[in-house]
């Protein structure tokens, strides 16, 4: 009876270890994007490692993806 216990044991945990695994690929897939805001945020937060840079760097990528949205939004209004 423990055999089986372990058994099962170790059977789920390599069935979740992999689908975690899968799970983690496909969400870096969806996630990183290779538009030139996000390039200059991993350029941004790789010089400023700090809490406080980190959050300017964010600051200023906000700002980026705002004046993108806006640019966006003017030539349809038009």
């Amino acid at each position: 009876m423990k055999r089986i216990t372990k058994l099962c044991i170790i059977f789920v945990s390599i069935f979740i270890s992999s689908n975690l695994f899968i799970l983690n690929v496909l969400a870096k897939d969806i996630y990183y994007r290779d538009t030139y805001i996000d390039k200059f945020e991993a350029k941004c937060v790789e010089k400023n490692l700090t809490t406080a840079g980190m959050a300017e760097c964010e600051y200023k990528v906000y700002d980026m993806w705002d004046k993108e949205l806006n640019k966006y939004y003017n030539l349809l209004m038009k």
